[in-house]
C-alpha cells in the first residue's frame, strides 16, 4: 500500500517528491514503490459559481427569485480538468490507503484540497503536513510529525464558510444593487462583495473626503538665531498656536520685531525617547513597508516573497498574519543569521555574530502565534547574484528586520527652547541622537527631518539674524496608498500607527494577510478603483456603486471585520460553522430586502452617441456587453464588444457605422486557438463580417 500526497502547486510537489524519493514521472504525478507525489493548479475545484447550477430560472435576474439561498453550496470543477482527473483517479486507487494534505499550511491550502478531495468521492483517511518553510530539513521534519487530519477540521470548516459567506453575499447583493440600479435606468453591473465593497467603500469615502477639503491660506513668522555655538531657527508660537488666519496682523507682528538685535533662551526642555526594535514582520507589514520603500504593490511583494520561499527557500512562509516566534525558534536564530549574512547589511551580521547579543523578548510569545510565525530568513545560505533586483530588496528587508531584535534601543534626545523675543515667544525644536541601536541594522526609510540645536541654556542671549513671515495652506487628507490601505484593512478602518497596538486588534480587519492584495487587484481589475502614480483612487463607476448602496451594512468595514474575526473562531473551534452560516443566511436576506426597499439616486451617465443605426436610423450608443441602438430589441441591429476573444473598441465601431472598413486589427482568436488579424466591416444585414487581406 502506498501514501498520495497532494500539494498545492507542481514546484512544491517537486520538492516533496525529491525527499520522497518518488521519481518516477508520470502523467500529473510522481512515484515511488511507497509513494505517490500530485498536485493541484490552485483552485481546481470550488462552489458551483453560477446560480443556474442550481435551478433553470435562475439564469434570468429579477428580484422575484432574491435571496438565492439553496440549500446545499454543491463543490464543481472550476480549475484544470485534466488534473483534476488525474486527482480523483489517484483518490480512489486501490493501492493508496492514506492521503496527505501537503497544500500550503493555511486556510486557503486547507480549501484546495477539501473541495478535491470531498468532489473525487474518496473516504481514505487523511494526514496533514504543516511546514513553515521550503528547506529540506523542514519537509524531512514536517513528513516525519505528519497531524492527523481530523486536527484541521476547524480549519477546513473556516475555509468552506469563507466561500460559502461570499457566494451568498456576492450573489444575492451583486443581483439586489444591480436589478435596482437598471431600474434606475443604469447600464452597469455592480459588482459587491462581502470583502472588496467595504475595501472600496474606505477609498471613495477618503476621495470625497479630499474633494470636498477646502484648502485655506494661514500665515507663520519666522526667525533665525545666531550663537557662538551655532545657528537655529524658530517659529512664534502663543499659547493659542503658531498659525495667523490674517497676513495683516502677521505683518504687524513682523514690523514690531523687525527692529529688536537679540532675544534670550526663556524656557528650555529636554526629553529622552526611546524607540523599541520593532516587530518582525508579518505578511501585510512587509507588503505596507516594501510599498513605502519601494515602491511594490502588495501583489508583488506576495508574489516576491512566495518565490523566496518556494523557489529560493530561503525565507518562511510568508502568508503569515503572526509578528512573533516561539519560544523553542529562540536557538535557531543564530543559525539564520550566520546563514543569511552577506550583502548591504553584513555590518550588522557581523556585529550580531561577534557580540552574540540577547534576542529582544518582546518578539517571542507562544500565545500570539497560530498557524504559523513571523517571516524569517531559514538558514539555507543565498547565493545573492541569483536574487533579482526585487527578490533582494524584500530578503534584505526580512534579514535586517530579524538582526534589529539584537540591538539595543534607539535613544534620542528631544529639545524645545523657547527664545523671548521682546516678550514675544519663538519655539525651537531639535532632536539629538544618543544611542543609534537598532538602527544600526535597519536604517530608518526617509527619517524626519529635524535641525540639530546647538547648546543652549536658561537666559542665554542670541542674535537674531532673519525674521520673516511665511505662507503656508492647510492639507486635505492623503489619499490611500496600497501601504496605507492594507494598513486600513488589517484594523477595519481605524487609524493606528502604533505597532503593538495594530497587533492587539488583529483578526478583526477586512480579508486576510494572504487575499487583502487579490482583493485590492479585484478592484482594480473590475475597474472600481485606479492607481494614480503611488495612490490608489475610486473611479466614477466605484463612486456610482457605493452611492448607489444606500444599506450601510455592506460597507462597513467593522463588520466586516467582525465576520473576519468569527471565521478565526470557526478555525479554533470555538465557533460552530453551522451557527456562523445561520448568522450569514440571516445576513443576505436583510441586505437583500434593504437593498430592494431603498431608493438609491443613480447617477446615469450620459450617453454618447456613436453613430446611426443602418437599419432604422436611431443613434447607437454603447452598453456594457454590445453596440445597440436606441430601437432596443425592435431592431436587430447589434456588435458585440469582444469578437473571437478581441474587445472592439467605440472608435472601431464609429468606423463601420460610417460604412467604412476598419483597418486590419491584431488580437483575434480563431475556435482552435490561434491568433489571427482582420479588418472588419459591416454586411448588407448589418452583420459584421471579417476582411482578410490578399495572400499569396
Amino acid at each position: 500500500m502506498r501514501t498520495l500526497y497532494i500539494a498545492e502547486k507542481p514546484s512544491v510537489g517537486r520538492e516533496i517528491a525529491r525527499i520522497l524519493g518518488a521519481t518516477q514521472k508520470q502523467r500529473g504525478y510522481l512515484e515511488s514503490k511507497d509513494a505517490v507525489v500530485s498536485w493541484c493548479f490552485g483552485h481546481l475545484a470550488g462552489i458551483a459559481p453560477n446560480p443556474a447550477h442550481y435551478s433553470p430560472r435562475f439564469k434570468t435576474w429579477t428580484s422575484d427569485d432574491l435571496p438565492i439561498l439553496p440549500d446545499t453550496l454543491n463543490i464543481v470543477a472550476t480549475g484544470d480538468a485534466k488534473q483534476l482527473g488525474v486527482l480523483k483517479k489517484l483518490l480512489n486507487a486501490k493501492d493508496i490507503n492514506v492521503v496527505v494534505n501537503a497544500c500550503d499550511a493555511a486556510r486557503e491550502g486547507e480549501a484546495i484540497f477539501r473541495n478535491v478531495y470531498e468532489l473525487s468521492g474518496s473516504s481514505k483517511p487523511i494526514k496533514r503536513l504543516w511546514i513553515a518553510s521550503m528547506t529540506d530539513a523542514a519537509i524531512r521534519a514536517g513528513l516525519k510529525n505528519l497531524k492527523d487530519g481530523a486536527d484541521y477540521r476547524g480549519l477546513a470548516d473556516a475555509a468552506r464558510s469563507r466561500e460559502e459567506s461570499d457566494w451568498l453575499v456576492g450573489i444575492n447583493a451583486t443581483r439586489a444593487l444591480t436589478l435596482k440600479a437598471r431600474s434606475a435606468g443604469a447600464n452597469e453591473l455592480y459588482s459587491v462583495g462581502r470583502v472588496q465593497t467595504p475595501t472600496l467603500a474606505m477609498i471613495v469615502a477618503r476621495d470625497k473626503a479630499i474633494s470636498q477639503f477646502v484648502s485655506e491660506p494661514y500665515w507663520e513668522v519666522h526667525a533665525e538665531f545666531t550663537t557662538p555655538d551655532g545657528d537655529f531657527s524658530a517659529v512664534y508660537t502663543p499659547e493659542r498656536g503658531a498659525r495667523f488666519n490674517d497676513i495683516v496682523r502677521a505683518q504687524a507682528l513682523l514690523a514690531s520685531l523687525i527692529d529688536i538685535p537679540k532675544g534670550h533662551v526663556q524656557q528650555l526642555d529636554e526629553q529622552q525617547r526611546r524607540s523599541k526594535p520593532p516587530l518582525l514582520y508579518d505578511l501585510t507589514t512587509l507588503q505596507r513597508e516594501a510599498n513605502k520603500r519601494h515602491g511594490f504593490s502588495a501583489k508583488s511583494t506576495l508574489d516576491i516573497a512566495q518565490a523566496l520561499y518556494e523557489k529560493h527557500k530561503l525565507l518562511t512562509y510568508p502568508r503569515t498574519d503572526s509578528a512573533y516566534i516561539t519560544n523553542d525558534m529562540v536557538p535557531t536564530l543564530m543559525g539564520r543569521v550566520e546563514a543569511s549574512r552577506g550583502g548591504a547589511w553584513v555590518r550588522a551580521s557581523d556585529r550580531v555574530i561577534a557580540l552574540r547579543p540577547a534576542f529582544q523578548t518582546r518578539v517571542v510569545n507562544n500565545n500570539k502565534v497560530t498557524d504559523h510565525h513571523a517571516i524569517l530568513p531559514t538558514e539555507t545560505t543565498p547565493n545573492l547574484d541569483q536574487l533579482s533586483k526585487d527578490e533582494l530588496a524584500i530578503y534584505e528587508m526580512v534579514v535586517r528586520r530579524m538582526l534589529a531584535s539584537y540591538f539595543d534601543d534607539v535613544l534620542q534626545t528631544h529639545t524645545t527652547g523657547t527664545i523671548a523675543l521682546s516678550s514675544h515667544p519663538f519655539v525651537a525644536k531639535g532632536v539629538r541622537i544618543d544611542n543609534e541601536g537598532w538602527w544600526f541594522a535597519e536604517p530608518p526609510h526617509n527619517p524626519k527631518a529635524a535641525q540639530d540645536l546647538p547648546k543652549l541654556r536658561i537666559n542665554q542671549p542670541v542674535n537674531k539674524v532673519g525674521l520673516e513671515v511665511v505662507e503656508k495652506q492647510t492639507r486635505p487628507p492623503k489619499s490611500f496608498t496600497e501601504a496605507s490601505l492594507l494598513g486600513a484593512m488589517e484594523i477595519a478602518g481605524k487609524e493606528l500607527d502604533d505597532e503593538e497596538l495594530r497587533q492587539a486588534i488583529k483578526g478583526q480587519g477586512i480579508g486576510t494577510p494572504a487575499t487583502r492584495a487579490s482583493i485590492i487587484e479585484l478592484l482594480l481589475k473590475r475597474k472600481y478603483i485606479v492607481r494614480k502614480k503611488k495612490t490608489l483612487c475610486a473611479t466614477d463607476l466605484g463612486h456610482q456603486l457605493i452611492d448607489a448602496l444606500e444599506d450601510p451594512t455592506l460597507k462597513s468595514a467593522e463588520l466586516t471585520g467582525k465576520w473576519e474575526h468569527a471565521l478565526s473562531l470557526v478555525a479554533q473551534g470555538a465557533m460552530d460553522r453551522t451557527a456562523y452560516m445561520a448568522k450569514i443566511r440571516a445576513f443576505t436576506k436583510q441586505i437583500t430586502t434593504n437593498i430592494g426597499a431603498s431608493t438609491p439616486t443613480i447617477r446615469v451617465p450620459e450617453k454618447k452617441t456613436l453613430g446611426t443605426c443602418p437599419l432604422c436610423a436611431k443613434d447607437v450608443f454603447e452598453t456594457r456587453k454590445v453596440y445597440t441602438c436606441e430601437s432596443g430589441r425592435a431592431c436587430d441591429f447589434v456588435i458585440f464588444k469582444t469578437i473571437a476573444k478581441k474587445t472592439i473598441s467605440a472608435s472601431a465601431v464609429k468606423t463601420l457605422l460610417k460604412g467604412e472598413t476598419t483597418k486590419p486589427l491584431k488580437g483575434f482568436t480563431s475556435k482552435k486557438g490561434k491568433s489571427f488579424s482582420a479588418a472588419l466591416t459591416l454586411d448588407e444585414q448589418a452583420k459584421v463580417k471579417f476582411v482578410f487581406e490578399d495572400r499569396k
